[in-house]
């Protein structure tokens, strides 16, 4: 059964229970449970559906019930369950000790040392 066209990589939450996709033209996709608004839509609702959440995206990093995605601008961005993420020595956008749910992408992590952390391998 064939989702969508033109897809340039492919990533998943444990269990599989989220996929995401980057397409050609650099698009964010996403579709599955959204429990923690892990699909970025601004909801809590799950899709059988891919979902655009963003666009010039470079790569993603998933972790439990969050994604975290790295633009072409050098800045990551994440959406649901963000309380997960513990990356000694990063430097945050704002008190991200304050954030739960975050069901709409928001701008993260502004050191780019530490994307070489977050992001190696991808």
């Amino acid at each position: 059964m064939k989702i969508c066209d033109d897809v340039k990589s492919v990533y998943s939450t444990g269990g599989g229970v989220t996929i995401y996709i980057i397409k050609s033209d650099d698009s964010l996709w996403g579709w599955g449970k959204n429990a923690w608004g892990q699909l970025g839509n601004g909801t809590t609702t799950a899709s059988k559906e891919p979902v655009k959440i963003f666009d010039n995206v470079k790569s993603v990093y998933t972790f439990h019930q969050a994604v975290y995605f790295l633009t072409y601008e050098g800045i990551v961005y994440g959406i649901g369950d963000l309380n997960v993420l513990d990356v000694p020595g990063a430097k945050f956008w704002g008190d991200m000790s304050l954030v739960d749910k975050v069901y709409t992408p928001v701008p993260i992590i502004k050191d780019i040392p530490i994307l070489n952390t977050l992001f190696s391998g991808y």
